[in-house]
Order: C-alpha cells, then structure tokens, then sequence
C-alpha cells in the first residue's frame, strides 16, 4: 500500500534526555511535533505546506501560529491533523507569499475571528520587497475587526502576558535593523522556550 503521509513526532522533557519517535500514519499530513514538559507546557508543530513554513504553538492558554505558507490545501490539511480550530495569534515572518500566502484560508475557515496579528515592522526595508499581497492581506484582516500589530525587540511587551511566557522575540532589533534592508534577514525570529528547552523560529533569515 502506497504511503500517503509521514508523521514525525519528537518528545523533549526538560528532566529526561530527549527522545525521538518516528511513526507512520497515513491518515494524516506531515506534522513534525516537539512537545515541551516544563513548568507549562508548551507544544511545537512544524506543518507541511511545501515551500515556506507553518509553525503551531500551543501554551496552556493560547494556540498561535507563526508563518502559513502558501498551499491552502496543505496548511488546512496540517490544521485539521492536530485539532487545532481556532488560533487567538498569528505571527507573519515577513512579507514573502511562501510564509503568509494562504491566509485567506484561516480567515475563511473560522480560524481567526478574533485575536491578533503580528507581523515584522515593514519600515525597515525597501517598499520593492513587499509583495502586492502583503497589504492585500492587512487589509482583509483588519476588515474582520482583527487587530495587526507591528513588534521587534523594543516592543516586546505588545504580546499578551500568556504569549510572553513562552515566546522571546530575538530579531529585528531597530538599534541594528535599520542598517539591514533584506526582508529576509530582518524576518521576525522567535525564542519558543520552556525551562530549559528552546525551539528556534528563524523565518528566512541569514
């Protein structure tokens, strides 16, 4: 029988050594899954979408996807294999179709009928570098009442106290970003930590 999907699975406890686990289900999408057990509890999932990135964060009071891709398909698919139904934040990299093409989809399925999103402050790069979607997709959101704001370093304290629990804000920082006008190397990246385990959101940078 043909294999249809791949699900990777790696368990991190923070008082035992890190253990990974390799399973086959062909009834669900590719979903690589690094689960935390600390003080919270803090679950990672990086979803299949082709090209660019998906990355779930589930805290114990919050879901917040960072990235979605481009593939409608693939992110639902992703979405429905890990249960998730709604997301109270959304996090956009920076403004490359492949990390925040298929945002119509979440809009459209319920995902996001309230909540936030963050995205990486724009001024510092050249306008030529932000697709034409990128503001189609502002405009969409704030239309659905969705409220978009901008973060880096300096205004970390913009994320709600559950999302600071575990989500470090490490780039861009404006007293060096200025000076760098690739939208890829100022792509918002991410500390997601919990004791003393730390999982890494980098977006398209370096």
């Amino acid at each position: 029988e043909r294999l249809t999907a791949l699900v990777l699975t790696a368990t991190v406890d923070a008082t035992q050594s890190p253990a990974l686990t390799v399973t086959v289900d062909a009834t669900q999408s590719p979903v690589l899954t690094a689960t935390i057990d600390a003080t919270l509890s803090v679950t990672v999932r990086f979803l299949d979408v082709g090209q660019g990135s998906a990355v779930l964060v589930q805290g114990e009071e919050y879901c917040a996807l960072i990235d979605f891709g481009q593939s409608t398909s693939k992110l639902l698919a992703g979405l429905q294999a890990t249960g998730v139904k709604h997301l109270d934040a959304l996090f956009v990299t920076h403004p490359d179709l492949d990390h925040y093409g298929a945002w119509r989809a979440l809009i459209d399925g319920g995902y996001v009928d309230a909540g936030t999103v963050f995205y990486e402050p724009t001024f510092y790069m050249p306008s030529s570098q932000i697709t034409a979607g990128y503001g189609e997709m502002k405009e969409a959101l704030e239309g659905q009442q969705i409220k978009l704001v901008s973060i880096d370093t300096s205004t970390q304290e913009r994320l709600s106290a559950n999302l600071r629990e575990n989500i470090e804000v490490l780039w861009p920082n404006p007293e060096n970003s200025s000076v760098i006008t690739d939208k890829n190397d100022n792509s918002l990246t991410f500390d997601v930590h919990a004791g003393e385990a730390d999982v890494f959101v980098t977006g398209d940078i370096g």
